[in-house]
């Protein structure tokens, strides 16, 4: 007799704390959800980085990162979409025009080296005689005549 009681008030429990939960998700403070995830898309907020998944509810300040061979759509709940492809960024925003959203690349693309940065590089250079050489760290390259 103690057995079915148990599993009884087990499983009214299980049913009953389900309940905050399903209802705590309608009224959260998201605004969109991940759609047509593929590959790589990650998720940051101040907690830490993780792996976005389908249908994935996404609170005001989320960043999304997409990698290379990965996209993903972000669909507010007013139906604006914002369409990521690889390598690409977009942080959720609220009560934002639609019109105004969309998704930026990850890495910008380089300045053109110019006057303004020689002088920046070498104070006092410019106008000087003097010539200096731009290596991109990454790839430990030459970007500028030696």
């Amino acid at each position: 007799m103690k057995k079915p009681l148990a599993l009884l008030a087990a499983a009214l429990t299980l049913v009953f704390a389900t309940q905050p939960l399903a209802q705590k998700q309608k009224d959260d403070e998201t605004v969109a959800k991940l759609v047509e995830v593929q590959g790589s898309v990650l998720v940051s907020r101040d907690a830490g980085l993780v792996s976005g998944v389908e249908l994935q509810r996404l609170l005001p300040g989320t960043r999304i990162i997409t990698t290379a061979n990965s996209g993903t759509i972000i669909e507010y709940d007013d139906g604006c979409r914002v369409r990521m492809k690889e390598n690409q960024r977009f942080e959720v925003e609220k009560d934002r025009d639609c019109s105004l959203l969309a998704a930026l690349p990850i890495i910008d693309a380089p300045a053109a080296v110019g006057l303004p940065l020689a002088s920046i590089l070498i104070p006092g250079a410019v106008g000087a005689g003097a010539v200096g050489t731009i290596v991109d760290s990454r790839s430990n390259q030459t970007v500028s005549p030696s």
